[in-house]
């Protein structure tokens, strides 16, 4: 398919809805920053706390790659038990965010992403405006959004937005199959 100008705007459009579910994800989970932020309560050495007990343990692995800490400790995970532990610990690496606040904003980061094959799966059906709504709806749904708001760090990050993308890719290929041997008769 060449590029025209209208294939131009269709594309930067379905970027820009997408950039805009993403943000609204992300700003619908920071109401429990901007709630707690000015609470002691909740801050330990400046930084919001995680609100997960399952979270110090994943956190716990990251840093012992990190720091070399918690050696002795035989209950620690490995950097690669899991995903949230690995990111985390790469995160952390490259960017120049300390490890709790790389935890604290993780999961709404990761979470967040779920937006994506959902204006996909929308568009893949000729429907990005339905898909980009559902994006919107999908992203804060009651039980995903509590677990995985700002906090929250545990593996639940993952939960729905990695089915999502399979979800996604199967339909794609599905569609991609159906049409090629259409276009074959």
């Amino acid at each position: 398919m060449p590029d025209t100008d209208e294939t131009q705007i269709n594309l930067r459009l379905f970027f820009l809805l997408m950039l805009i579910a993403y943000v609204f994800c992300i700003e619908v989970r920071m109401i429990w920053v901007y709630q707690f932020q000015d609470n002691p309560q909740f801050s330990w050495n400046g930084q919001l706390m995680i609100n997960t007990n399952d979270g110090y343990f994943f956190a716990s692995g990251a840093q012992h790659w990190l720091e070399g800490t918690l050696g002795h400790n035989p209950r620690v995970p490995d950097v690669l038990y899991t995903a949230a532990i690995t990111l985390t610990a790469l995160a952390t690496k490259i960017l120049p965010f300390s490890l709790d606040t790389v935890v604290l904003y993780m999961p709404a980061v990761i979470s967040g992403l779920v937006v994506i094959p959902i204006i996909l799966i929308g568009r893949l059906f000729g429907m990005t405006a339905v898909g980009f709504f559902a994006a919107l709806l999908g992203s804060i749904a009651w039980s995903y959004y509590n677990r995985t708001m700002i906090g929250y760090y545990d593996t639940d990050m993952f939960s729905a937005m990695a089915p999502m993308f399979i979800l996604y890719f199967l339909l794609a290929t599905i569609k991609t199959e159906k049409t090629r041997k259409m276009h074959h008769r």
